[in-house]
């Protein structure tokens, strides 16, 4: 175990136990922090138990490493021996965030705020140096990160904090707005930590189109799609005449935004609704009328999809929402799932468009019995598409991914169809499911960035 206590100067005292200090060379080691490198003073200390160290901030004086303000909080950190020779402290994790407003610094609030303070806190019991930045706070030729951190309070009030911090082990790109994601500072900003060899995962947002493509270029993962094609009137002609219903949706959207569900009432009698729309359900008699009164743009902005004759509760359709991560080994398991529920008269299950929450287990044994067979089917379903669904996405679309969120459908024969792939999951409501996810989370960062020793 380290010991590390600011002095105000430019270097920095580490205590070490006994068993580290008969075995170390200490003057020839180098002590990195994250990517940089920091000057280190070592001492004996009996006291010190091994495993951690313990680190005391603000660290530096130097140009490389500042820490804003008059905020100490105390940090046990991990540490490894490498090439060098080298001891590093970490891991250090940096999460990518995007601006809510381009006026001023913003810290997180709301919802937001308690998520990321959730995860910051978790990640602190697990002894690694999270943050949270924007990618306009990096400066790669002082090798520091203007960002932000929470620190919790024994009273059980913390606050966000804002300080410089070292370049990362890892960056998890977090930013959950497409249009944020695509602006030029941010897209060299994710060039460069690349080039760095710095480990950024869930690097961008999916594209509904070619997750369609990737995953149906898989056999297994094949037969669990539903019929998919991209938007033009000569495809929606096919559509109007091989189903019943089938839906219209933007490649990218999410939470149910700018989807359009068809009914084919007779060959002559179609009806559509837009969600969102105050109009309601709307009737066409040609699919020429139809195609002129949607006005959608051909090509790969939006896709057709066949509807599923989903299973229902209470007569109410609903869909499996599932979590897949990577753990501490870099292998993909299975977060959780749990079941959203369409209002009554409804198709869109999300939350913000008035679906419900359900209990994914207790759905399973409402709709098949206790210890069912079809169950123990369904369950290994979820399994196959939680091993097998994000490895072929990584390999086909050459991305670095560690966490995916899956909806899923059931319909009722029992049979689950994917019907999309997410790489900007949002928080799931379900405490065990958010529980587990910040342990594989923490889990994964100690194995990335070689601290699993």
């Amino acid at each position: 175990m380290f010991v590390i206590s600011s002095n105000g100067e430019t270097t920095i005292k580490i205590a070490v136990a006994q068993d580290i200090y008969n075995d170390l060379t200490i003057r020839d080691h180098k002590v990195f922090l994250g990517r940089n490198q920091i000057e280190a003073e070592f001492k004996l200390d009996e006291t010190i138990p091994s495993g951690l160290a313990l680190l005391l901030s603000p660290l530096l004086k130097t140009g490389k490493m500042l820490t804003q303000g008059s905020h100490f909080e105390k940090l046990q950190l991990n540490y490894c021996r490498v090439a060098g020779p080298a001891i590093k402290l970490g891991p250090v994790v940096g999460v990518l965030l995007a601006r809510k407003t381009d006026k001023g610094y913003s810290l997180p609030t709301g919802k937001e705020g308690r998520i990321l303070a959730e995860m910051n806190e978790a990640a602190t019991k697990r002894n690694i140096l999270m943050y949270f930045f924007y990618a306009d706070g990096v400066n790669f030729t002082r090798q520091i990160i203007n960002g932000h951190r929470y620190i919790a309070s024994q009273k059980g009030k913390g606050k966000w904090v804002r300080a410089s911090f070292p370049l990362p082990d890892i960056i998890y790109n977090r930013i959950t707005s497409r249009s944020r994601e695509r602006e030029n500072h941010v897209q060299l900003f994710l060039q460069k930590a690349v080039r760095k060899s710095i480990h950024v995962f869930n690097t961008r947002f999916l594209n509904k189109w070619e997750v369609h493509k990737s995953l149906y270029s898989n056999s297994i993962t094949r037969i669990m799609l539903p019929e998919t094609d991209r938007y033009s009137q000569e495809k929606l002609v096919y559509y109007l005449a091989n189903f019943t219903e089938f839906f219209i949706k933007p490649t990218e959207s999410s939470v149910g935004k700018g989807i359009i569900k068809i009914v084919v009432n007779s060959p002559q009698s179609y009806s559509y609704y837009r969600v969102g729309s105050k109009s309601g359900w709307l009737k066409c008699h040609t699919s020429m009328q139809l195609y002129k009164q949607l006005r959608i743009p051909e090509g790969e902005k939006y896709i057709l999809q066949q509807g599923i004759d989903l299973n229902c509760i209470d007569g109410n359709v609903f869909d499996i929402r599932a979590q897949v991560q990577k753990n501490g080994q870099g292998q993909w398991q299975l977060t959780g799932a749990a079941v959203r529920i369409a209002a009554p008269g409804k198709f869109v299950t999300h939350v913000p468009n008035g679906g419900t929450k359900g209990n994914f287990a207790g759905t399973l044994q409402e709709l098949y019995g206790k210890d069912s067979e079809k169950s123990r089917n369904v369950n290994k379903q979820l399994e196959t598409i939680a091993q097998i669904l994000p490895r072929v996405l990584e390999q086909d679309l050459g991305l670095n991914l560690a966490i995916l969120s899956l909806d899923i459908g059931l319909d009722k024969e029992g049979r689950m169809w994917i019907i999309e792939a997410n790489s900007k999951p949002a928080s799931f409501d379900e405490d065990d499911i958010r529980q587990r996810h910040l342990n594989l989370l923490n889990d994964y960062f100690i194995f990335k960035s070689n601290f699993a020793q």
